[in-house]
C-alpha cells in the first residue's frame, strides 16, 4: 500500500514508495528568539537544501531510486511514477520538484550543541556556559547529527547527564563480544 498524510488529511493507494534523506546535511538551518517573551513562538528556519551538496546529493538519490525502481525484480509492480513524476527529468526539474516537497524527518538536533569553543552552548553535562542553574538535556545537545532515529541516542545522553546531576559513578564499560560478517 502506498500512503501519504499531511495537512489532516490520510491517502491510501495502491503502490510503494522509496524514502530519501541527507543523512549528513551540509545545509543548516537556525533556531531564533523573536523577544524575551517566553510565550512568543521562536522563529525556525531549516534553510533545506541551501548546500549545493546536498541538492546533487537529493538529486543523484532521485535519480538512482529510479534506476532501481526500473530493475526487473519490480516489473510485476511497478506502475507510473507519481512523484516527482516522469515529465522531471533535468537536474533543474528535479531541484525544482526537491525545493517544493521536501520535507523533515522531524528529528532536529544540534541546536544548542555542547562542546567547549565559542560556537558551543553547553558543556559535557548540559549545563548552558555563563548562566547559572540551566541544563539541557535533549538531543539539541548533539554537536553532530547521528544517522539514527534521535531517540535512543537521546534516551543515553539524558541518563548520562541524570546520572551525572544524581552525583552517581557512571557505570563501568562492558566488554561484549561482537559478531562480523564473514564472506564465504
Amino acid at each position: 500500500m502506498l500512503g501519504s498524510f499531511g495537512h489532516g488529511k490520510i491517502t491510501v493507494a495502491q503502490g510503494f514508495q522509496y524514502s530519501t534523506s541527507v543523512m549528513r546535511p551540509a545545509s543548516k538551518g537556525r533556531v531564533k528568539l523573536h523577544s524575551a517573551d517566553p510565550e512568543r513562538a521562536p522563529s525556525i528556519q531549516y534553510n533545506s537544501l541551501s548546500e549545493r551538496s546536498d541538492q546533487e546529493e537529493m538529486t543523484d538519490a532521485i535519480r538512482m531510486t529510479r534506476e532501481i525502481v526500473r530493475q526487473r525484480a519490480w516489473d510485476p509492480h511497478r506502475g507510473r511514477e507519481v512523484t516527482p513524476g516522469a515529465d522531471v527529468k533535468s537536474d533543474a526539474e528535479i531541484l525544482a520538484w526537491l525545493r517544493a516537497n521536501v520535507g523533515s524527518e522531524y528529528h532536529p538536533c544540534g541546536t544548542c550543541r555542547m562542546g567547549v569553543d565559542d560556537n558551543s552552548v553547553t558543556d559535557d553535562e548540559g549545563r548552558v556556559h555563563e548562566v547559572e542553574g540551566l541544563r539541557i538535556v535533549d538531543a539539541s545537545l548533539m554537536p553532530k547529527e547521528v544517522t539514527a532515529n534521535l531517540n535512543g541516542p537521546t534516551i543515553m545522553m539524558a541518563e548520562k547527564i541524570a546520572d551525572r546531576i544524581r552525583g552517581r559513578e557512571p557505570l563501568a564499560p562492558m566488554r561484549l563480544p561482537f559478531y562480523r560478517a564473514t564472506a564465504g
